[in-house]
């Protein structure tokens, strides 16, 4: 059976003459989302704010997030536009379904609002979520790697090891 998986990247909200423009499009998706039968998830894969959030943006997402996760479990990660902490209060939203926010490179395993199932017969999925590598560190393993934007950096080598790490590679 499949599952659909909706992808909300970049959003970069932040309180300008375009907000209401960017919200209403956001709106949009989330209105035609909704209708999907086999809706499992949905993610917000970073840059959801363009800097430091101001209270109306949080509450203007929260709304949002609350509305998607009345349907599907949200997951949402840092991207290099979200400042620290910002969308941590997120995951501390009362829904139908939990709002995963991710901080760190994680393996997230979700039960899932579509009739997908997992081994273990329940209807779940596991997701790789990987941030924006300003820091990453991997909980269990202690591994830390510091990436900055103006280092040559060797990103293949870089996510082979997260991989590894991770027991995916």
């Amino acid at each position: 059976m499949t599952a659909t998986l909706v992808h909300l990247g970049d959003l970069h909200l932040h309180q300008s003459p375009r907000q209401s423009d960017r919200l209403y499009a956001f709106d949009q998706i989330i209105d035609e989302a909704l209708l999907f039968p086999a809706l499992a998830a949905w993610l917000l894969p970073g840059d959801v704010f363009d800097a430091k959030s101001s209270i109306a943006d949080r509450n203007a997402l929260r709304v949002r997030v609350t509305r998607m996760a009345d349907r599907a479990p949200v997951v949402i990660c840092y991207g290099n536009h979200d400042q620290p902490g910002d969308l941590d209060i997120f995951g501390d939203l009362k829904a139908a379904w939990p709002v995963y926010v991710v901080d760190h490179p994680a393996m997230v395993t979700l039960e899932v609002a579509a009739p997908f199932i997992g081994g273990n017969g329940k209807p779940q999925m596991t997701l790789f979520v990987l941030p924006w590598p300003s820091v990453l560190s991997l909980s269990e393993e202690r591994v830390t790697v510091r990436v900055r934007e103006s280092d040559d950096t060797d990103w293949a080598s870089l996510l082979r090891e997260i991989f590894e790490v991770a027991g995916m590679g």
